[in-house]
């Protein structure tokens, strides 16, 4: 069913859930970025803005710094204590490009032996998709066929359209707002840049793209923001902090690109060049059955470099055409 609405019922409708779920959804920062954030009944949303926050949905549903457990033996009452995940019920309002994200964490961490700490997030976590109205500078979601408006796949979304809301719903996941009109509806047709990816089969062969890893390699200042705002990136380190009489064991973000990354015992590096890091990660998100680049442009909105995903596409086409 599709509906319009104004701005004021969204708002009290989105306080109004906030009784009973925690809420996450975009929020406009003092400066004017934009964050998904966890909304009181006081914060105001933003959800008229262009292209995606700044932070990722991952953020509350793979959380970087986990304990696992913790232990203690300096007394006569030793113990070792392991940590449960509090269940709560919560609602991400959400881009459609961060939704196929999500479904991307989902594959992975419920595959073969399964995460269950994230199965209980994920199974207590209903997902509202903002429908896009403009495109972001650094949006190239349509280049992996992620629509900037969901056609089919979406419970509920909402969609900014001049001075109201266009409300659809086919599932009722929700007690949808107030004051709403039905419509006959027909979503308009938005697309971000679509970048070439005939020979993107191929760009993760350093040796055969010399001139651009060098370029890459040669840019690139380690300062990993591309990975850690990345929404599908899912490498972790496990670390021990203490030692065998008190301490913590912590799961922790790492990143492909770090050199400690592939070390292995005695120092041996089965990739020991940084074209062999960047490669990699190249592969992973651009070339593998299920390339996990979802065009949402963060690493490029970060990178002081301009070596993000939509950058280096960007650069190879270039070069094809040189």
């Amino acid at each position: 069913m599709n509906y319009k609405t104004d701005g004021d019922s969204i708002a009290k409708w989105i306080k109004s859930l906030c009784r009973s779920y925690e809420v996450i959804a975009p929020k406009k920062e003092p400066n004017g970025d934009i964050f998904y954030s966890i909304i009181k009944p006081s914060d105001a949303v933003c959800l008229d803005f262009a292209g995606t926050p700044i932070n990722t949905p991952k953020d509350f549903i793979y959380e970087n710094y986990k304990r696992l457990i913790k232990w203690d033996f300096s007394s006569n009452e030793s113990a070792v204590e392991t940590f449960e995940e509090e269940s709560k019920k919560r609602i991400i309002f959400l881009r459609n490009c961060d939704i196929k994200a999500i479904r991307l964490l989902d594959a992975w961490f419920e595959q073969d032996v399964a995460d269950e700490d994230y199965k209980k997030f994920r199974e207590n976590l209903t997902l509202v998709t903002i429908g896009c109205h403009l495109i972001g500078p650094h949006c190239f979601c349509s280049t992996f066929g992620v629509d900037p408006v969901e056609k089919e796949n979406y419970e509920l979304q909402l969609t900014k359209e001049e001075n109201s809301y266009i409300v659809q719903a086919k599932n009722l996941v929700l007690e949808l707002p107030n004051h709403l009109e039905e419509i006959s509806h027909e979503p308009k047709e938005l697309k971000t840049v679509i970048l070439d990816p005939k020979n993107i089969h191929t760009i993760y062969d350093f040796e055969k793209n010399t001139e651009l890893y060098n370029e890459i390699t040669k840019r690139c200042q380690l300062c990993d923001g591309c990975t850690f705002l990345c929404p599908t990136c899912t490498c972790y380190d496990i670390v021990d902090h203490g030692d065998e009489i008190k301490g913590e064991r912590l799961r922790l973000w790492d990143s492909c690109l770090f050199s400690s990354f592939t070390k292995m015992a005695k120092g041996y590096d089965p990739e020991p060049t940084f074209a062999h890091s960047w490669s990699r990660r190249l592969s992973c998100k651009l070339v593998m059955n299920d390339r996990s680049c979802i065009g949402c442009g963060r690493c490029d909105m970060t990178c002081p470099s301009n070596i993000g995903m939509k950058s280096i596409l960007m650069l190879a086409q270039h070069k094809d055409h040189a």
